[in-house]
C-alpha cells in the first residue's frame, strides 16, 4: 500500500436470509446490525460504503443507513461481485478495497488498519482472513485487495455462485495471502464463532455487545468476551471431529463382527455426539439406513446448526438424477439444506461432460447446498479435483500408515486451495489399526508388526494409546480440517470424545512417525483391493 492509495471499505449486506430473515436489521447494542458494522468500521475516518441489492426487499435497509449518512450503493441481487465493482467504480486500480460482510460486527477500524499494514508489508496485491486456517474466530474477518485485482477477478469469474462469493478466484490465485491470529496478537481462537447466521448466533453476539458503547468497544475486548463466554464453532473442542454414519446404517467394516447396530444404538450414538458438541455429520445415500436414522436422531435433539455432508450414489444405472438424489437425502435427513453434497463415485466427476457436477453447482446456486465436492481414493484424483475452481469440499482416505500423501506436489496442491474444506476418512482403516491383527487383509505377521510399532510410538510421543496416536497424526496434517470417525456404539464414541482436549502431532512428530513406519503395500491402504490381497 502506498501513502497515496485510497482505501474504501465495502460492506456487503442484504435483508434476505433463509436461516435468519432480516438479520441485518436486528438490533445489536440497540443499533441495527448493518449500521453497527458500518459505524464501527468508519469510526476513525475510514471510508465505508454499503453494497446491497436493488431489490425492493432491501429498501428498508438502504433507507436505514442513508438516514444515518452512510453511503449506499445498490446493484444486482445475485451478482455480489458486480456490486463491489460498482462500489469502487471511481477508484484507481492501485487503490484498495476492503471487503467486510454485514453479519460480522466484531471487525472495527483498528482491525482493518492492522490488516492494511499487513497488506503493505506483504507486497502482495491482496491479503485476507480465512477461517479456520487463520486461527481467528469465525466472523472476525476481512479482505484487502487492490481495486485492479478486484476488476480483474470480475473479468475472470462468470459462474453465478463464484460471483456471489466475490473473491473465490482471488483466493485461488493467491493462496498464501492469509493473515494469522499471531498477526493480531491472539492465541488460536479458530474454535470460536462470532458471526450472525442463526438465531443462536444472534443471541450470543448481542450479548457480547451488551455494553455502554457498542460502536467504540475494541475488537480485541470483544474477542476476550467471546472467549469468556465460550461461544465456539462446534460446541467445544470438537471442530476436528465429524461423526461418520456408515457403521450406523449397515453392516460395515472388515473388523465388524457385530453387524448392523439396532436403531436404538444408532440413536444413542448420534445424541451423545451432539451433546458432546459434535456438529458435523458425514453420511451417504448408499449407507443403508444411515440417512434416515441420523435425520430422526438429530431432529429429536432440536439442536440448530447441524452440518450434514452427504454423498450422491454412483450415477451409472442409478435410476435417479444427481439433484433427485440430493433432494431424497434432504427428506431422509429432515433438513432444508446441506453443508456439502459430494459425488461418491470419482468417475462421476467428469462423466457425461461434467453433467453431474453441473447439477451440484445448480443446487449450490439455489442454496440447497453450501459446498459441493467429491470423495476420492488417491492423491492423483485429489489433485485433479483441486484444479476445479468450484470445488468446495474434498474427502480423502488418509491414515498414519499412508505415505502416498507425503509428496511436495500433493502438499502444494492443498496449500493452493485454502478455500476447500478437507475431511479425512479411513483414519483407522476400518478399525484395523485399533485391533489385534487377526482380521488383517495381508499376512497376520505383517499386521502384528505394524501394530507393535504403533504401540511403541504412542508412549514415546506422549499418547495414551493407538487411537490417540492415529487421530493425532491425521490432525497434525496441516491441510486436513477434520477427521471422519465412525463408531459402532456409544462406548466407542466415548473413547474418541475422551481425546477432545489432546493436541495434534507437531510437524516434527509427524516426520518422526513417517520415518519409523516407512512404506506399506498400497493394497493395504485401499479397501477396494483387500479381496485380492
Amino acid at each position: 500500500m502506498t501513502s497515496e492509495a485510497r482505501v474504501r471499505i465495502v460492506l456487503q449486506a442484504r435483508t434476505g436470509s433463509s436461516r435468519l430473515p432480516a438479520k441485518s436489521l436486528l438490533p445489536v447494542g440497540g443499533i441495527p446490525l448493518v449500521l453497527l458494522c458500518a459505524q464501527r468500521l468508519g469510526q476513525d475516518g475510514l471510508e465505508v460504503v454499503v453494497a446491497t441489492s436493488d431489490h425492493e426487499d432491501d429498501d428498508l435497509l438502504a433507507h436505514t443507513l442513508e438516514r444515518k449518512d452512510v453511503r449506499v450503493v445498490r446493484g444486482s441481487l445475485s451478482d455480489v461481485l458486480g456490486r463491489f465493482i460498482l462500489a469502487t467504480a471511481d477508484l484507481d486500480d492501485s487503490d484498495l478495497a476492503v471487503r467486510v460482510t454485514g453479519d460480522n460486527p466484531l471487525p472495527d477500524a483498528d482491525f482493518v488498519r492492522r490488516l492494511l499494514r499487513l497488506h503493505q508489508d506483504s507486497g502482495m496485491p491482496c491479503i485476507f482472513t480465512h477461517s479456520p486456517r487463520d486461527g481467528l474466530p469465525y466472523g472476525l474477518s476481512a479482505e484487502v485487495l487492490t481495486v485492479g485485482l478486484l476488476r480483474h477477478a470480475g473479468s475472470r469469474m462468470h459462474d453465478v455462485s463464484d460471483r456471489e462469493h466475490v473473491t473465490t478466484w482471488v483466493r485461488s490465485e493467491y493462496p498464501g495471502s492469509i493473515a494469522s491470529h499471531r498477526d493480531f496478537g491472539l492465541p488460536d481462537l479458530s474454535d470460536f464463532r462470532c458471526t450472525v447466521d442463526t438465531l443462536e448466533d444472534y443471541l450470543a453476539v448481542a450479548k457480547l455487545f451488551d455494553c455502554p458503547h457498542p460502536v467504540s468497544v475494541p475488537w480485541s475486548e470483544l474477542a476476550e468476551r467471546l472467549v469468556s463466554a465460550g461461544k465456539r464453532t462446534s460446541g467445544g473442542d470438537m471442530g476436528w471431529l465429524v461423526l461418520g454414519t456408515a457403521q450406523l446404517g449397515m453392516d460395515y467394516g472388515i473388523t465388524n463382527i457385530r453387524g448392523k447396530p439396532s436403531e436404538h444404538v444408532a440413536f444413542e450414538v448420534v445424541r451423545k455426539a451432539i451433546a458432546a458438541g459434535v456438529r458435523w455429520i458425514d453420511t451417504a445415500a448408499s449407507y443403508g439406513d444411515a440417512e434416515t436414522r441420523t435425520g430422526r436422531a438429530v431432529e429429536e435433539t432440536q439442536v440448530p446448526q447441524m452440518q450434514f455432508v452427504t454423498k450422491v450414489p454412483p450415477q451409472r444405472g442409478a435410476g435417479i438424477s444427481t439433484s433427485g438424489s440430493v433432494y431424497r437425502s434432504l427428506f431422509r435427513l429432515r433438513t432444508r439444506a446441506l453443508a456439502a453434497a459430494l459425488l461418491h463415485d470419482w468417475d462421476d466427476f467428469k462423466a457425461r461432460g461434467g453433467e453431474h457436477w453441473m447439477a451440484l453447482k445448480e443446487l449450490r446456486r439455489e442454496g440447497i447446498v453450501d459446498r459441493i465436492g467429491v470423495s476420492v481414493y488417491d492423491p492423483e484424483q485429489a489433485m485433479t479435483a483441486l484444479d476445479e475452481p468450484s470445488l468446495g469440499h474434498l474427502q480423502i482416505p488418509v491414515n498414519i500408515l499412508d505415505r502416498r500423501w507425503d509428496r511436495p506436489d500433493v502438499e502444494a496442491a492443498f496449500e493452493a486451495r485454502p478455500d476447500v474444506t478437507v475431511h479425512a476418512r479411513s483414519v483407522f482403516l476400518q478399525g484395523l489399526l485399533l485391533g489385534n491383527g487377526e482380521r488383517w487383509p495381508l499376512s497376520a505377521s505383517r499386521g502384528t508388526g505394524l501394530l507393535s510399532r504403533l504401540d511403541d510410538l504412542a508412549p514415546e510421543l506422549g499418547r495414551r494409546n493407538r487411537l490417540d496416536l492415529c487421530l493425532a497424526y491425521v490432525r497434525g496434517l496441516p491441510w486436513v480440517d477434520a477427521a471422519v470417525i465412525g463408531v459402532q456404539d456409544a462406548g466407542e464414541l466415548d473413547e474418541t470424545l475422551a481425546l477432545a482436549s489432546t493436541v495434534p502431532l507437531s510437524g516434527e512428530e509427524v516426520d518422526l512417525v513417517r520415518a519409523r513406519l516407512g512404506d506399506v503395500p498400497t493394497q493395504l491402504l485401499d479397501p477396494r483391493r483387500w479381496s485380492n490381497a
